[in-house]
C-alpha cells in the first residue's frame, strides 16, 4: 500500500496530531510554570529583608501616606549606604582589590569587564549603563 508523504498531519481527530498537540500543551505548561516560578524567585529575592536596595528604599519612603519630598529620598538613601556597601561586598568577594589607596579588579573579574565595556561600545551606551 502507497502512503502518501503528508497524510492526516495535523488533522483534529488524527492519533499523530493528538500526540503532537499534548506534546505541545505539556511543553506550554511546563514554560510557563518555570516562569512563574522564576518570578516568584525574582520577588523573593527583590523584596528579601536580608539586604536592602536603594530601589526598596525610595518605594518605601514613597509609599508613605502624605508621600515624600526630594530631600525625604536624599535622607533614604545616601551614598555610603549606596557606594560603601557595594564596595565592602566586592572587596570581601575578592573581585576587587585595595593597594596604595586605589582600587582594581582581581584577575578573575577582567574578562568580565572586558565584555561588559565591548558591550557599552557595541550598544554606544558609554560609562555606567
Amino acid at each position: 500500500m502507497h502512503q502518501r508523504p503528508f497524510s492526516n498531519h495535523g488533522i483534529p481527530g488524527d492519533s499523530n496530531s493528538c500526540q503532537l498537540y499534548s506534546l505541545d500543551a505539556a511543553i506550554e505548561f511546563a514554560s510557563d510554570t518555570f516562569y512563574l516560578l522564576l518570578a516568584l524567585f525574582y520577588l523573593l529575592c527583590y523584596f528579601s529583608p536580608q539586604v536592602e536596595s536603594p530601589s526598596q528604599r525610595l518605594l518605601r519612603a514613597c509609599s508613605k501616606e502624605d508621600g515624600s519630598t526630594f530631600g525625604d529620598l536624599e535622607k533614604a538613601v545616601n551614598n555610603d549606604d549606596f557606594i560603601m556597601t557595594r564596595l565592602d561586598d566586592l572587596v570581601r568577594c575578592g573581585y576587587v582589590s585595595i593597594s596604595d589607596g586605589r582600587l582594581r579588579t582581581a584577575a578573575p573579574c577582567d574578562p568580565v569587564c572586558r565584555v561588559l565595556a565591548f558591550y557599552q561600545k557595541l550598544f554606544g551606551t558609554g560609562d555606567g549603563g
